[in-house]
């Protein structure tokens, strides 16, 4: 509580501007009277700059930033936040360091131009604040919103109660103890993949499906991601110039395979100790109603998924400084892909 919060990348740098270009823009006033040009404007502008996602920084943190660690203490920070540290050269310690991309253009370069004549403008003092313009129809990342902040900020207050909760990424534990741990109902929700139910209807008692809640009343559909692992994917290869035909025989193969293991899907994972599980039938209807393929998930865009996992093992909250820390990294991985996407697309079309 009595520890300044960690803030996004950006929201520093803007406060570094404004810290600092508020005692140049004093200094300059001050120096302005003594000449007899006091009356001569004075003012600091917080600045964005352009910045290129492939910049050979983002793959070599090289600017130091924060307070001074021990060297136990940056080994922790990098276990568990994924920071690169780096010993000062000085011998005051280990320091974290963030990429340091070069700059190719001022946002508001068009008010600079503007006040430029009337004014002593300070601007991009303390670094401008990195922007990474993404083309029109290419993958964003989209993952820090409103939505998703509290929907984390809730399942964090149920996951980290310890008197009611089980966080398997903190207990070691094997799948087997988890599964012993339910079947003698000393749980009342486990969520968990459909792969397991069928295991699972081997306990003495039964149970019921759900799918994932709704995070709010405005969300219309449910989500029910289709997980990365132990997933079968088509992949069709480049050299296949036949695009019609192959979406042909792709959703034929799609057709078919609904059409005879769907139904058998149903049976392994509704039939119980000593009847058909009917009332989870439906909410299998809406599971596999609203699968949804979340290529930020697939792709593990940031190691965003690795890196909550974590957060859940040190019980840490501040999804904010999570998400800000493995930004940069993220965007770039989003640029190959975008470039990969574009070539696959022209190969198309030849």
């Amino acid at each position: 509580k009595h520890v300044t919060p960690v803030l996004p990348f950006d929201v520093c740098g803007a406060m570094s501007q404004g810290y600092i270009g508020y005692h140049i823009q004093l200094a300059m006033k001050e120096a302005l009277k003594e000449i007899g040009k006091g009356y001569i404007p004075v003012t600091t502008l917080v600045t964005q700059v352009i910045v290129d996602s492939g910049d050979p920084g983002f793959r070599k943190p090289s600017k130091p930033i924060g307070p001074f660690y021990s060297k136990e203490e940056a080994e922790q920070l990098t276990a568990e936040r994924g920071y690169s540290m780096q010993e000062d050269p000085a011998g005051r310690g280990w320091r974290r360091v963030v990429a340091s991309p070069e700059p190719k253009r001022i946002v508001e370069r068009d008010t600079i131009k503007r006040l430029w004549d009337s004014t002593i403008l300070i601007a991009c003092g303390g670094g401008g604040i990195p922007t990474i313009i993404n083309d029109k129809g290419e993958l964003e990342l989209t993952f820090y919103n409103e939505t998703t902040v509290a929907a984390l900020e809730d399942y964090f207050a149920i996951a980290y109660d310890n008197e009611h909760a089980i966080r398997y990424q903190r207990v070691v534990t094997s799948t087997e103890q988890e599964r012993a741990f339910w079947q003698a109902d000393h749980g009342l929700f486990w969520t968990t993949c459909m792969g397991q139910i069928p295991a699972l209807r081997e306990m003495e008692s039964d149970f019921g499906i759900l799918p994932y809640p709704k995070l709010t009343v405005a969300q219309e559909e449910y989500y029910s991601t289709i997980a990365p692992y132990n997933s079968q994917y088509i992949c069709v290869p480049l050299i296949q110039n036949d695009v019609e035909r192959t979406g042909i025989i792709t959703e034929a193969l799609a057709y078919y395979g609904q059409k005879t293991i769907t139904p058998v899907y149903y049976d392994i994972n509704l039939i119980g100790q000593s009847l058909r599980d009917e009332e989870s039938e439906e909410m299998l209807d809406i599971i596999f109603g609203n699968l949804v393929y979340d290529i930020g998930y697939c792709y593990q865009i940031g190691t965003y998924n690795k890196q909550l996992i974590i957060m859940l093992r040190a019980s840490n909250e501040n999804i904010t400084s999570v998400y800000d820390t493995y930004k940069m990294s993220a965007e770039r991985q989003l640029a190959i892909i975008n470039a990969s996407y574009e070539r696959a697309v022209a190969e198309w079309v030849k």
